[in-house]
């Protein structure tokens, strides 16, 4: 976690996805929802928000492959606020069908 910590910035730039590493340097002026949805987890542990944005898992999951740097074994993280309320919004939404 602490390596990835370092490349939070545009123009170097590492999630957290799931235990994956993933560098999206160069996706995240691509990323149809804007680079700030990347920038605001740079260096971070995105698994919540990411799955919340994202419908079609095995679609999204095959594109990140060409991103794949590497894997984190990790210890038990508390959530963040924003991470629950993500979690929250999710299972509302999924309850509405939305994630169906």
């Amino acid at each position: 976690r602490a390596e990835v910590a370092l490349h939070k910035e545009i123009d170097d730039l590492w999630i957290i996805i799931y235990g994956r590493v993933y560098n999206v340097t160069n996706w995240a002026r691509k990323h149809p929802g804007g680079e700030v949805v990347l920038t605001n987890y740079g260096g971070e542990d995105a698994s919540i928000v990411f799955e919340t944005f994202h419908k079609n898992m095995k679609f999204v999951r095959g594109h990140m492959g060409q991103f794949y740097i590497g894997d984190i074994v990790d210890e038990e993280k508390e959530l963040k606020e924003i991470e629950k309320d993500f979690l929250r919004f999710k299972e509302d939404m999924t309850q509405k069908g939305f994630y169906k």
